[in-house]
């Protein structure tokens, strides 16, 4: 284990206990590192420090309401799950439609298609991301 993982595992395991096998490797770890075992003394007594000073604050009921709802609640995906395909497959038939119509060759139509392929696959991505 290297300081730097052992940093975050000890920053870990400020809020949640670690798995037996993480926790005696951190154990090993730190006792063979002043560095780290200095780390891990400075987070506990942090983490005691805010406790001592927090200890009688209680969230607004509010805030405390608001912030489960979102986790638990998340909002939903604004675009139909049909949308997607059906924008590529419109796209498909105009793109063969203009093809079709522009009376280009096989290599010249198979250049174009795969332009049109690679900004599709550009494109779909980012819709799905979308949150209006």
């Amino acid at each position: 284990m290297n300081c730097e993982f052992a940093e975050d595992q000890i920053l870990v395991a400020c809020d949640t206990p670690l798995a037996d096998p993480d926790r005696r490797a951190l154990d090993e770890h730190i006792s063979n590192c002043e560095s780290c075992s200095k780390f891990q003394a400075m987070q506990a007594e942090a983490d005691q420090m805010l406790a001592a000073k927090f200890a009688d604050l209680e969230p607004n009921a509010s805030l405390a309401h608001r912030i489960r709802d979102a986790a638990f609640d998340p909002p939903p995906n604004r675009t139909p799950a049909w949308l997607p395909d059906a924008l590529n497959a419109a796209g498909l038939a105009a793109t063969v439609g203009g093809l079709a119509a522009l009376g280009l060759g096989a290599p010249s139509t198979m250049v174009l298609l795969g332009v049109l392929g690679l900004v599709g696959i550009v494109c779909y991505p980012l819709l799905l991301m979308r949150t209006e």
